[in-house]
């Protein structure tokens, strides 16, 4: 894929002669990866130090945060790979060039914290099953509100800006017979 071309003209940016309704750059968080990294290494080092066998659960365990770890690092790969995204009337675009259509978009918060003291928010973006990219949600940032209400504006699904859902279950942008945000 080659460079996005972005073209200004009358105070609107276009690509490909569509008119670009939102262009927003990514909030990565890498302090949860770091987090999770360290505490990893942690937990191995305090298994390795034990001088008597350690049961089958510890081992488990330890080797589950160790692949939540790398799944959390190479979706900060592909996120931080992206770093912006253009949002027309149909499609969400990224700086390389792809295009990917509203259609085949689908959303899924995710929060990080217990008993209702939240450590880290993120919404999480997919093509079909293929994840594309992660933000944070920050609610406090004009750019995220103007994300946000750019989604829900082109999709019609005001579930997008619900931050705590009933179940963490992908959802898909633009429902069944909802086209164009109607």
């Amino acid at each position: 894929m080659s460079k996005v071309n972005v073209v200004e003209k009358d105070g609107k940016k276009y690509i490909d002669g569509k008119e670009v309704l939102c262009e927003y750059d990514l909030e990565i968080n890498y302090i949860k990866v770091v987090v999770l990294f360290l505490g990893s290494i942690i937990f191995l080092m305090y298994m390795k130090s034990k001088e008597f066998d350690v049961n089958i659960v510890w081992w488990i365990f330890s080797f589950g945060t160790i692949i939540v770890t790398i799944i959390e690092i190479i979706k900060n790969i592909k996120s931080n790979a992206i770093k912006k995204i253009y949002i027309t009337n149909k499609n969400f675009i990224t700086p390389n060039g792809n295009k990917i259509s509203m259609d085949e978009i689908y959303f899924k918060y995710k929060d990080y914290g217990y008993f209702g003291w939240r450590i880290w928010n993120e919404i999480n973006f997919y093509q079909n099953n293929s994840f594309i990219f992660y933000t944070k949600v920050d609610e406090n940032s004009e750019e995220y509100k103007n994300f946000m209400d750019t989604l829900v504006k082109v999709s019609g699904n005001q579930d997008v800006v619900k931050k705590l859902q009933r179940y963490y279950a992908k959802r898909k942008l633009i429902q069944t017979g909802e086209k164009d945000g109607k």
